[in-house]
């Protein structure tokens, strides 16, 4: 298999954040004509550069005891591999591949990262990390985390490759990890790294890697890092305004009640609208040929939404949330606070329209509130804007009478209909733009005909009643019709008009709004006082928050306790200027018990040694154990109890995962172990007791031996696997199939040491190219009895057709042949054909 082995010890300090830098070159060269290997000895767990150097450039691939092929790089005969790794302590393999009719020889090197400063900074909750990162350098920071609460951490870096959270134990913490690459200003990329997930209270260090620099058209050379907690605002008011900052990008909440988002910017930029929720997401960008800077995109579930502002630094932005919807119905009684969110209003858009009326159970309808224009006798109503498609707007006609439509600047269709139904329709006049009104609520369409597309200059009311200038569009962020007392035995109904751009959403919260079950978002006008009566908790506070994310003060009166609710009616100051609050429960501070570091540890459990212990229900205990000897481990439960069991090390926190998968309820994991330390963290499922930790090597039979060719079968036991050896005489492609009835196998292929060619997992069938040498089929345990049949057959390809034949058709299966005729045949073909010409053909 290998044609040349040897080992790299590589002597690092033990400690992961050593500042000194040490190399470790192969003691022998390897010979790039054939196949090589070299073992790499890691001293502790960290990142390391391994890298091949040679005269015409070769392949290398990294291979894990546990996983199987982690990674390669490089190309034979082209360029030198370069592997950047997190790996933990113990021994790896390089394979280097061959290079056709090479005659030099390669070296391999593999360094350790080491810290750029030996001091480690504490990263605070509202501060930026700045420094700078190179290529084989790593910085280092300490985070205290006070309570078990999701953590955001956010990087970015020229030469930013890697980030990572690790315990105080030296252990890596299992976060969500998500790599991007960005533009935080024009012709400057840097990566962005992004670690989220909930972890128990204690201190951490949180550590970036540096690597490779990205390519600037400016060539300036510095190589910047920037580290925050990006801890994602929430868009409480359902409106935020800022800047983009160093991070290219801003993070938002929204709450689950939104679905329809909005990005507007001050004037034509890139910038782009990432929206998440669960595993369903949506992206809407502003670029060069977008015909206004605005982003839309819509996003339904029942979850919150994750959103991303992307852009340059620097760049200016407003973000909208709301449910749309522009005509919504719903049952309800007492107080409530009714209002419409809008999006999109304001400038030279049209405005937006809405009515609140209530629905009697005869069917009869009767409008309660409304923010329209008003019509009547010498008055009119002139407004400005785009017409850039199907447009409507509601008006109320407060006496009865003619009624006419001037619209300049765009063709156009307009027509006029009640926009509830107890008027009856209205009479158009002979020239199609006037119509006779009893006094009620409208529904005025426009729409532009053909392709034509502008500003529509629009006049409505009295036939021949001028208005000197058009209304003022200003932008709002909510139309509101204020608490309402409402009524039982019928329903009620919101209604909005609808225009390109324009996004509306019906907005009814009960009073006194219960603020724990979601942030209440509120739109106060210019000089008014907001009096709201809320809903709390027993502990914890209010408090405001407006579109910017600063806090706004309010005061708390009236409060009253029940049983475990706290009524209290909040006073928020009338503001010079409108604007947008966010209402938000603040739950209190965590007590000192709750601060305390992770779960308890157990005993150390070790092969062929079980550690028991006690687990309260629910309960999470970290036990250590050790393995001596590399190979496949059964890490299971013992007990009586209903047990969850994760295994994992230093630097791969997920090696296998099971829940009342084994015997009795118990927890159990297969895996593949390098020696080394690792841990089981188990979790009492519904049940607390007694139980014990079992680390044991799992038990393999051997089946009969297959050579170049055949099959091999074998019945196995519940938690019994099987070694299937296989010796290759003639390199080539092979077909490797393992099979049973009803299940699919656990297996990996090695070579003659054991060392993994495919990485564990379901195996059916596999096509591989194999060197000549001894190789092992390795199927993991199931837990019940069952047959498996693994078989090995060459790859031959079918043989060249040539000549006229007859050849075989197979069924399905297509055949091309194309074959040339000798030389002489072809002339006396063509001599035959001439004679048996016609006369005429032959003139």
């Amino acid at each position: 298999m290998a044609a040349f082995s040897s080992t790299v010890l590589c002597e690092a300090s033990a400690s992961r954040l050593a500042a000194e830098r040490r190399r470790c070159d192969l003691a022998e060269e390897l010979a790039l004509d054939r196949d090589g290997a070299a073992l790499l000895t890691i001293p502790a767990p960290g990142r390391y550069s391994i890298r091949v150097k040679s005269p015409t450039g070769a392949r290398i691939e990294l291979v894990d005891m546990i996983a199987g092929p982690l990674d390669s790089a490089g190309a034979a005969g082209l360029r030198d591999g370069r592997i950047d790794a997190l790996l933990d302590k113990g021994v790896y393999k390089l394979r280097i591949g061959a290079v056709k009719g090479a005659t030099g020889k390669a070296s391999v090197s593999v360094e350790p990262f080491a810290e750029a400063e030996t001091a480690r900074p504490a990263l605070t909750q509202n501060g930026i990390a700045r420094a700078e990162l190179g290529d084989l350098q790593q910085r280092s920071y300490a985070l205290d985390i006070k309570n078990e609460a999701p953590v955001f951490l956010e990087a970015v870096g020229r030469a930013l490759q890697d980030l990572r959270l690790w315990d105080a134990d030296g252990a890596l913490v299992d976060l969500a990890f998500e790599r991007t690459t960005v533009e935080t200003k024009p012709g400057r990329s840097v990566n962005r790294l992004r670690l989220e997930g909930r972890v128990p209270p204690g201190r951490y260090v949180v550590t970036a890697y540096g690597g490779e620099k990205l390519v600037w058209s400016d060539g300036a050379s510095g190589e910047p890092f920037l580290l925050h907690i990006a801890e994602p605002a929430v868009l409480a008011a359902g409106v935020a305004e800022g800047v983009i900052g160093p991070f290219g990008a801003a993070r938002y909440e929204a709450p689950a009640s939104y679905d329809s988002f909005r990005l507007e910017l001050p004037e034509q930029a890139p910038a782009r609208l990432d929206a998440r929720r669960g595993a369903a997401r949506d992206t809407a960008a502003i670029g060069k040929t977008s015909r206004a800077p605005v982003a839309t995109l819509r996003l339904a579930g029942d979850a919150p939404a994750r959103l991303d502002v992307t852009g340059h630094e620097g760049q200016t932005y407003a973000l909208r949330a709301l449910r749309q919807s522009n005509r919504e119905t719903f049952e309800a009684a007492g107080p409530h606070l009714v209002s419409v969110d809008v999006a999109g209003e304001g400038g030279d858009e049209a405005p937006a329209t809405a009515l609140l009326a209530r629905i009697e159970t005869d069917g009869r309808t009767r409008v309660i509130a409304s923010d329209m224009p008003r019509i009547g006798a010498g008055k009119a109503w002139r407004g400005k804007f785009n017409l850039s498609g199907p447009t409507s707007l509601l008006f109320e006609a407060t006496k009865g009478g003619p009624v006419a439509i001037d619209a300049k600047g765009v063709k156009l269709r307009a027509s006029i209909e009640p926009a509830l139904g107890s008027l009856a329709p209205p009479r158009a006049g002979r020239e199609g733009n006037r119509y006779d009104l009893v006094a009620g609520f409208y529904l005025l369409t426009l729409e532009p005909s053909g392709d034509s597309g502008g500003v529509v200059d629009l006049t409505i009311g009295p036939p021949g009643l001028a208005v000197s200038a058009p209304a003022a569009l200003p932008s709002r962020a909510s139309l509101s019709f204020g608490q309402q007392t409402l009524e039982g035995g019928g329903s009620y109904l919101i209604l909005a008009n609808t225009a390109p751009g324009l996004l509306t959403g019906p907005r009814v919260v009960a009073l006194p709004a219960a603020l724990d079950q979601g942030p209440l978002a509120l739109h106060q006008p210019a000089g008014q006082e907001i009096s709201l009566p809320l809903r709390l908790p027993k502990d914890g506070k209010a408090i405001a928050r407006d579109a910017r994310g600063a806090d706004v003060p309010l005061s708390v009166a009236e409060e009253k306790v029940e049983n475990d609710q706290r009524l209290v009616t909040v006073k928020i100051a009338a503001p010079e200027t409108a604007r947008a609050l966010g209402l938000i429960y603040q739950p209190p501070a965590p007590s000192a018990s709750e601060t305390a570091a992770g779960p308890a540890k157990g005993p150390r459990a070790s092969a062929g040694r079980p550690a028991f212990f006690d687990l309260a229900r629910d309960e999470t205990k970290s036990l250590p154990f050790d393995v001596a000897q590399g190979g496949l481990y059964r890490i299971e439960t013992l007990g009586r109890l209903k047990t969850a069991l994760r295994v994992g090390a230093a630097v791969s926190p997920k090696l296998g995962e099971g829940e009342a998968n084994g015997p009795g309820s118990n927890g159990l994991v297969t895996a593949y172990l390098r020696a080394g330390a690792y841990r089981a963290a188990v979790t009492a499922k519904e049940s607390a007791g007694h139980l014990g930790l079992s680390v044991a090597p799992a038990t393999l039979a051997q089946t009969a031996r297959i050579a170049d060719a055949g099959e091999a079968r074998a019945t196995l036991a519940p938690g019994k696997g099987a070694v299937v050896p296989m010796e290759i005489s003639r390199a080539g492609d092979y077909r490797l199939t393992l099979a049973s009835l009803g299940r699919d196998w656990r297996a990996r292929l090695e070579d003659a040491d054991g060392w993994p060619l495919t990485p564990p997992g379901s195996f059916r069938r596999k096509t591989l190219h194999l060197e000549p040498g001894a190789y092992r089929l390795v199927v993991s345990p199931e837990d019940v009895e069952a047959r498996m049949i693994a078989r090995l057959a060459p790859i031959v390809a079918p043989a060249a057709l040539e000549g006229h034949g007859p050849h075989p058709l197979p069924f399905e299966t297509a055949q091309k042949l194309l074959w040339r005729e000798p030389q002489e045949r072809t002339r006396r073909a063509s001599r035959m054909s001439g004679a048996f010409r016609s006369p005429a053909t032959r003139m």
